[in-house]
């Protein structure tokens, strides 16, 4: 029966946390009007060199080295010059404005958490298998993950972009001394082996 009490040592250590904490953006989003081609609230924004009328650039024309364009009639786009596949993209995952923002702009605030996880552990173990002989056998890994805050895209599986780091490595190694051979001739470290990895998932 194996006696470990003077021939072995091991140790094993572990460290870990998790928190989260309050990251805010503001965010532009287009309004349930605009969705539609309704831009008319914008002209009353224009003053000095803010310009927000919107141009039908089907009605380019070059005269010398001037470009003309014809204005949408009242800032509406009509409805058979939208992408019906763009409306339905914006309606059913774009989310709606829940403030008032600056001249249109700045109108979702994003009230997301970032949380970040985060362990290591280390381990390592020592056997006197004869007064000539040592095996050591290591262990080791450090893993780090952050997560958020989300797009403002609704609805969608990329959502989330986590940020992950693992690390991780072991040894083994012997040392073992030859009867009649020099002090400290020995042959030691029979394998070591990590990998380091960084990934960001979107």
């Amino acid at each position: 029966m194996f006696n470990g009490k003077d021939p072995l040592f091991w140790f094993f250590a572990h460290e870990g946390f998790a928190d989260a904490y309050a990251t805010p953006a503001y965010f532009t989003v287009p309004t349930a009007a605009e969705i539609q081609g309704d831009f008319s609230h914008l002209l009353s924004l224009t003053s000095g060199s803010k310009n927000y009328t919107l141009y039908d650039p089907s009605t380019v024309v070059l005269n010398g080295s001037t470009i003309t364009r014809t204005a949408f009639p009242g800032n509406i786009i009509p409805s058979n010059r939208l992408n019906p596949i763009a409306t339905n993209f914006l309606k059913q995952y774009m989310p709606g404005p829940n403030t008032s923002g600056v001249y249109d702009t700045n109108n979702f605030l994003s009230p997301e958490n970032t949380v970040d996880k985060y362990h290591s552990f280390s381990g390592r173990g020592d056997v006197n298998i004869s007064n000539k002989n040592k095996l050591t056998v290591s262990g080791r890994q450090s893993y780090w993950c952050q997560t958020g805050p989300n797009d403002i895209v609704q609805n969608l599986a990329y959502t989330q972009h986590p940020i992950c780091r693992d690390l991780w490595g072991g040894m083994i190694d012997d040392v073992h001394t030859w009867p009649g051979a020099a002090a400290g001739l020995r042959q030691s470290q029979l394998a070591e082996f990590g990998r380091s990895v960084h990934l960001r998932y979107r």
